[in-house]
């Protein structure tokens, strides 16, 4: 990390490097990034941070490649039988930036959630698109290892993407790295979405109730959802909005509980990805890989949601009952996103 850049890579990353400068691609020339699964918006977010410059991304999914031929663009139909997903990719990306290493992890998902020295030696953890009860499992693994960890999902219509960096100091954009640092503490991923209805604002997005009825039938099957589960979910998602802060605009309500419905329908029946949904959501997770592994500006905190509802990016804090000052802080921070967003509009 502290080596200068090469002329090969002042050159390549010419463009960036008059955004964020040389101290930042420094530091992403030496980041560790493991990437997790590999559905379409894996696809993008791997694109995105190899293209950026991360040094060494690494990929794990030890689906067959051929499954992915067609619906996956890194993985080409000169993937072989005998490759992995991540192996396919993992070639297609390195020819996109010969100057990062692009590598594919053997073994299995559920054997890298188990091997804590393996996610010690990254600087940052991406799940995307995998099972919520595997998520679950990978969240608090990162945790007890001390390593930053997102996690996001696209299904139909909609996405997710959740970021927990534990204690994280950056650099304010617009000050120099001698600039006294800021620190940020982030929620667990299971504090996060276990937030009581009764205690949520009748502005809550739909996709949160629909993430907490998703991780608590994940919780308690230990598997991925199926058609069958749809029942149950919906019965949990009624009583989620009936327990949740009633609002004086019964329209508006309506409207957004027949939003959750479509969406919790989508994520239960594990609807294709939609590439326009992914390509969003995965330019702003590669953005903010970027953001927390440079340690330079402010990482989005905590979750994200996109809908093709909504039309744009909506931010929200959720924190664990009882962590009320940090809430407010939360709150604070969710509430100056959404002012940027609103300065400058839905994402291209």
């Amino acid at each position: 990390m502290d080596e200068a850049l090469t002329d090969d890579q002042a050159a390549v990353y010419d463009r960036q490097l008059r955004v964020w400068g040389v101290e930042v691609q420094r530091k992403l020339t030496g980041a560790k990034v493991f990437l997790v699964g590999f559905g379409q918006l894996a696809a993008e977010v791997a694109k995105n941070i190899t293209l950026a410059g991360i040094g060494h991304v690494t990929l794990l999914d030890d689906t067959p490649a051929h499954w992915h031929v067609g619906r996956n663009f890194l993985i080409t139909t000169a993937a072989t039988d005998q490759q992995t997903s991540a192996e396919a990719a993992a070639k297609t990306l390195q020819a996109m930036n010969p100057l990062v290493k692009v590598s594919a992890a053997p073994g299995s998902i559920s054997e890298a959630i188990s091997n804590i020295a393996m996610l010690q030696q990254q600087d940052l953890v991406v799940a995307a698109g995998m099972p919520l009860h595997q998520v679950q499992q990978l969240a608090l693994q990162c945790r007890q290892a001390k390593v930053g960890f997102m996690a996001g999902s696209a299904s139909g219509p909609g996405g997710w993407y959740f970021v927990d960096l534990g204690e994280h100091r950056y650099v304010p954009k617009g000050l120099s790295e001698q600039s006294q640092q800021q620190t940020v503490n982030y929620q667990p991923f299971a504090g996060a979405l276990t937030v009581p209805a009764a205690q949520l604002p009748h502005s809550t997005h739909p996709m949160y109730y629909v993430l907490q009825v998703l991780v608590l039938l994940a919780q308690e099957h230990q598997r991925p959802l199926t058609a069958e589960d749809f029942p149950a979910a919906q019965q949990l998602l009624h009583k989620a909005y009936s327990s949740s802060a009633s609002s004086s605009n019964s329209s508006a309500r309506a409207v957004q509980q027949q939003i959750a419905k479509q969406l919790l329908e989508s994520f239960v029946f594990s609807q294709p990805e939609f590439a326009p949904v992914c390509a969003v959501l995965g330019g702003i997770i590669a953005n903010n890989v970027v953001t927390a592994v440079s340690a330079f500006g402010a990482p989005l905190n905590n979750l994200l949601y996109y809908t093709l509802f909504d039309g744009r990016a909506i931010v929200e804090c959720q924190q664990a009952a009882g962590a009320a000052a940090a809430a407010a802080k939360c709150a604070v921070q969710a509430n100056r996103h959404r002012q940027a967003e609103a300065a400058s509009g839905p994402p291209a």
